[in-house]
């Protein structure tokens, strides 16, 4: 099912790159408030287990457009919801960096 809107995420395993879900909440609290089911989710202990799991079409993931360039780059991944409806990026992460929704090309 393709992602077009954050309502087409409860349709997605979403993959968490840290046990504390900490990623989808803040995104979620941005852009689709009391939409999806994060209990239920699957975390993983490393944002690059989450990055791998999504280019095995495990699921969505969250991650750092700067980490991720060359995955992007090649299309190993690719940036799920669209830029232009404003729910690609979510909120700067703690280090000051862009960052995506991701899924398997």
């Amino acid at each position: 099912m393709p992602l077009t809107c954050p309502a087409d995420l409860v349709h997605h395993n979403l993959l968490h790159e840290t046990p504390d879900r900490h990623d989808w909440n803040v995104w979620a609290g941005q852009f689709a408030p009391n939409l999806l089911d994060l209990n239920s989710c699957e975390a993983f202990p490393s944002a690059d287990m989450a990055y791998r799991a999504a280019a095995m079409s495990q699921g969505v993931a969250i991650g750092d457009l700067s980490v991720l360039h060359e995955e992007i780059t090649t299309g190993e991944l690719v940036l799920s919801l669209r830029s232009a409806n404003g729910f690609r990026r979510k909120p700067r992460g703690p280090e000051g960096r862009a960052c995506a929704s991701l899924h398997p090309a």
